[in-house]
């Protein structure tokens, strides 16, 4: 608030409106530049924001599966690379706890039988509802930087980790290590063409909007789940949606899954 030189004995009475409004202003008068502006803004939503919008899908989840064959789950671990993984008996909700590839490595390396009972952490729990503050604060109080997702029938629905929560502030923390492909192409018309899997975090800064429909309630995280949503349906190429001056339309599809969408800027609407 010092750097928005706003007096401290007013602090309270500030509206997240407000403090919006000065960080506009602030980048307009070059206090801060554009990513500052960026950063701040998304420090802001964090109250906003819950678990189940950024969290990793239940179906996206890979982990150690006591049902299935030791080389199946040798095989998953070799594939996703994370360090940690859960375990469960045939299904997530079956859930006996997480396990480190660091607590693995020696039976990983060496032709020994994959046990992991031994080296098993118990799993912690988080409502889809939670804000990302709240998030945030119980993994400082924990220690756990891991924590499973379930909705109000105690059904897991994901997975959120420390990372979706810096990724929630920064940005894709991947495509700023420039190790992915961008997921929004600027096209010389002035639309966009983006991918499906992008966050609706980011596509709400691209298009300058303060929300999304239906993006508080929780059902859905992605561009694809917003086609989804709003269609009521599985979409199909040629599909489209109007919202407001923009024109979401699906280029592409990748099985049942939104794989391309084209946003355009109908000016008549504008």
């Amino acid at each position: 608030m010092r750097l928005l030189r706003v007096p401290s004995a007013s602090e309270a009475d500030v509206t997240e409106e407000e403090v919006e409004h000065l960080i506009d202003r602030a980048t307009q008068a070059g206090v801060l530049d554009v990513a500052e502006q960026a950063l701040l803004s998304r420090v802001l939503d964090l109250g906003d924001l819950i678990a189940g919008q950024v969290m990793t899908p239940r179906h996206e989840v890979v982990g150690v599966d006591l049902s299935a064959s030791e080389a199946e789950n040798r095989a998953r671990i070799a594939s996703a690379r994370y360090d940690t993984y859960p375990v469960y008996d045939g299904d997530l909700d079956r859930l006996s706890g997480i396990v480190t590839v660091h607590s693995l490595a020696g039976k990983l390396v060496v032709d020994r039988p994959l046990d992991v009972s031994a080296s098993l952490e118990p799993p912690r729990y988080v409502p889809e509802t939670a804000s990302l503050l709240g998030v945030l604060k119980q993994m400082t109080v924990t220690g756990a930087h891991r924590l499973f997702v379930v909705d109000e029938f105690g059904s897991i629905q994901g997975l959120i980790t420390l990372t979706d929560v810096f990724e929630a502030i920064i940005g894709d923390l991947d495509v700023l290590a420039g190790l992915t492909a961008p997921e929004v192409v600027v096209r010389d018309d002035g639309s966009w063409l983006v991918d499906g899997q992008l966050d609706t975090i980011e596509l709400r800064d691209l298009l300058r909007v303060g929300s999304l429909p239906g993006a508080g309630e929780g059902r859905f995280h992605t561009v694809g789940g917003l086609m989804m949503a709003q269609l009521g349906r599985v979409p199909a190429e040629g599909d489209s949606w109007q919202w407001g001056a923009y024109r979401f339309e699906v280029v592409d599809m990748d099985g049942l899954r939104v794989d391309k969408v084209l946003i355009t800027i109908d000016d008549a609407s504008n």
